[in-house]
């Protein structure tokens, strides 16, 4: 679920009513409101028998609230692709999908891995995905400059890790991108972020995040109107919000 800028809620699932058999591929249906919640539309379908059944959908929008869907598609030889496609009719109808990896993951199983997506004031489209198409596996970032008709080449945000995971995104007012996901470097798995000023295509040093005497997975990073930064993640069995100054402090 995601609201645009102009109030519209849309909401959109993996649905498994045309699914007749184990291994059949799933449908993507979604329902807009237009007054904020009050009432919803009617259920249209998006993707008929593309999707992965089990690989969360991801939604954004653009400075004029266009929507963008990001899933994992099933490919005939088993591949599951992260795909992108958008509205241009305030989510009637969408395009045709556009593969987000630089590389096709071949994996006969559902790896319940969503794609991740984030756009700035320009209209860039930031994705961030896991993938284990590409070597190390792990956690890969690209960026569309052009609204998301073509993606650069993936990179590695984490490519020392032993395991990368989860991804989050999210873009500032100001353009500055932040990625925040969780690893395994030593014993434990802690929460990492990087940041990025120049709309993608380097970024800073990766900082580290969570207790050292447990477990943190399972980030989700945001940034409000002002360019206020947050991380949320779990700690072993418990929440953890950081925010301004803490967070500030530790990324700069």
């Amino acid at each position: 679920m995601g609201v645009a800028l102009d109030g519209s809620v849309y909401v959109y699932w993996i649905d498994t009513r045309h699914m007749k058999k184990e291994g059949d591929n799933s449908t993507i249906y979604g329902v807009v409101s237009r007054d904020e919640g009050k009432s919803f539309e009617h259920e249209r379908m998006i993707f008929a028998n593309l999707a992965c059944p089990c690989c969360q959908l991801w939604v954004a929008f653009s400075p004029e609230a266009k929507p963008y869907l990001s899933f994992r598609a099933v490919g005939s030889d088993g591949s599951r692709d992260s795909l992108v496609a958008w509205s241009e009719d305030r989510g009637k109808t969408f395009s045709q999908p556009v593969r987000v990896a630089s590389s096709r993951w071949l994996i006969n199983a559902c790896p319940l891995k969503p794609t991740v997506i984030a756009i700035d004031q320009q209209g860039r489209v930031f994705a961030a995905y896991y993938t284990a198409g590409e070597q190390p596996a792990g956690v890969y970032f690209t960026v569309s400059d052009n609204g998301g008709k073509t993606f650069t080449k993936s990179v590695a945000i984490h490519p020392e890790a032993k395991v990368s995971d989860h991804p989050s995104v999210a873009v500032g007012p100001d353009g500055v991108v932040y990625v925040a996901w969780d690893a395994k470097v030593g014993d434990g798995r802690r929460v990492y972020l990087r940041v990025s000023s120049d709309h993608g295509k380097t970024f800073g040093p990766i900082r580290e995040f969570g207790d050292p005497s447990g477990s943190a997975t399972y980030p989700a990073v945001a940034v409000d109107k002002n360019g206020r930064v947050y991380l949320a993640y779990q700690q072993n069995d418990r929440v953890v919000v950081e925010s301004h100054p803490s967070l500030v402090t530790k990324i700069k």
